[in-house]
């Protein structure tokens, strides 16, 4: 029988734990990758962002929950261009995936007025 350090590194092994907290703020990077990310943002975000526009110009509410299939999109894709050993599921829980997206849109607020959309 082989032991699991004998085919890993240690490096490896440590890339393996899962669970352990990464060392910055994952909403604020992940709100990054999908605004700044072309392909992701004209696929994903782009859409549901022209959608509560359209909401706040009619001066009518929106709801935050239009843009969580977009920021599940954007998880795994994340994960996989960063090469971060998470599992999608485990990577950020529902309250840091609403942080994620109550941050992107105050930073979208006044382009929503503007009708940059």
């Amino acid at each position: 029988m082989v032991m699991l350090n004998e085919i890993f590194d240690q490096k490896a092994i440590q890339d393996l734990k899962i669970g352990e907290q990464l060392p910055y703020d994952v909403a604020e990077d992940l709100k990054i990758y999908m605004t700044q990310d072309n392909d992701f943002y004209r696929r994903n975000l782009l859409p549901h962002m022209s959608e509560i526009q359209a909401a706040v110009q009619k001066g009518g509410k929106y709801n935050k929950r239009m843009l969580l299939p977009a920021v599940e999109k954007a998880i795994p894709e994340y994960l996989k261009k960063f090469d971060i050993k998470k599992r999608p599921e485990d990577f950020m829980d529902q309250t840091q995936k609403m942080e994620c997206i109550t941050s992107i849109l105050k930073a979208e607020m006044e382009n929503f007025r503007k009708g940059s959309y």
